[in-house]
């Protein structure tokens, strides 16, 4: 899978520009506030119907502008594809192929997209909410029913914390609990069949990382949903007003040589972890798909050092790499010699 072209019209501080991309190595160089991380954004925002940067999609407007629009074209499975999206304070439109869609749910998983940044530690070092996120991203791009799971489970969710904030336990908090737990259970299912391929690639992973031997296990813990349908949970339940178990509130326990990596794991061995997390990913999307996703590193090569550089940038041969830099001198040369590069 490649990117052929991104156009983005008043995103940010682009007020129009078109970039496009080499199928192998791109490198996007240029100093701090030019817009680097925005092109990424732009991907990532047509990929996921998301922004990793904030929430209100209304932030990514060009200052003093009604809307933006992005246009992104891409090659799968030998034919072309593309994303339109524009979005306004009045108005949002989206189209796939040229017709349109009504949401980003019904194309999500179109155009998997691998995106990491300075924060990549954070999955490692960060709270369950990190894991859970890595665990339904790889989900989404690897198995079709996932997302529509997800939603139906999330909207279910919300409908059901909103009555119990209201102290209500009446035959709707009864109706909505029913269809809650047997979808909790499926997406729970579906969760803890993909941890056994993950902790193998993942230890195969990091071994390549770091040209070090690691033991790494990966137990996923779940919050019983099943237990959403016991009277003496709705009791707690209406007390805290809050739904107490489920998938929403699952862990993902990582150890690197038999020790919890959040708590034991130095930054650099968290760092190499979850690089190796990404592309145990990386490897099962392509695997289920047939195709590669598209990888995005997003300026923080100088937070590694050049042997580390050079190991992770050979796991993404033979696949569509975007790579933002301040400086061309942190870049390994045998990459640069292959790549296209974008200065801004």
């Amino acid at each position: 899978m490649n990117i052929l072209s991104l156009s983005l019209e008043k995103f940010r501080k682009f007020k129009e520009r078109e970039f496009n991309f080499s199928s192998g190595y791109n490198i996007i160089t240029g100093r701090n506030g030019v817009g680097k991380t925005s092109i990424f954004e732009g991907i990532y925002l047509l990929s996921t119907g998301k922004s990793f940067v904030t929430n209100h999609l209304q932030n990514c407007i060009r200052f003093g502008d009604e809307y933006f629009f992005l246009n992104v074209n891409f090659e799968s499975s030998q034919k072309t594809h593309s994303i339109r999206f524009l979005s306004g304070k009045n108005k949002k439109e989206l189209k796939f192929d040229g017709k349109k869609v009504k949401s980003f749910s019904r194309i999500i998983g179109v155009l998997p997209v691998i995106f990491m940044n300075y924060s990549l530690s954070f999955l490692i070092k960060g709270g369950p909410e990190k894991r859970r996120s890595f665990l339904n991203h790889l989900l989404i791009f690897s198995d079709k029913e996932y997302y529509k799971l997800l939603l139906e489970y999330y909207s279910l969710l919300y409908r059901r914390n909103a009555l119990l904030k209201e102290n209500r336990n009446d035959t709707l908090f009864e109706l909505l609990t029913e269809k809650m737990v047997p979808v909790g259970n499926t997406i729970q299912s579906r969760r803890d069949g993909i941890i056994d391929r993950l902790k193998l690639l993942t230890e195969e992973m990091i071994s390549k990382i770091t040209d070090k031997e690691f033991s790494v296990d990966i137990k996923y813990k779940k919050s019983d949903v099943n237990k959403l349908s016991s009277p003496e949970t709705s009791k707690n339940e209406i007390n805290r007003r809050r739904t107490l178990f489920g998938p929403h509130l699952d862990e993902v326990e990582i150890l690197l040589n038999g020790v919890p990596a959040r708590e034991f794991s130095s930054l650099g061995e968290a760092y190499s972890l979850a690089f190796a997390l990404r592309f145990a990913e990386n490897k099962i999307i392509g695997e289920v798909n047939n195709e590669k996703p598209i990888i995005l590193l997003d300026d923080f090569f100088s937070d590694l050092d050049e042997f580390h550089r050079l190991n992770i940038l050979h796991l993404t041969k033979n696949q569509q790499v975007l790579i933002s830099a301040l400086s061309l001198n942190i870049i390994p040369q045998e990459i640069i010699r292959e790549a296209q590069v974008i200065m801004l």
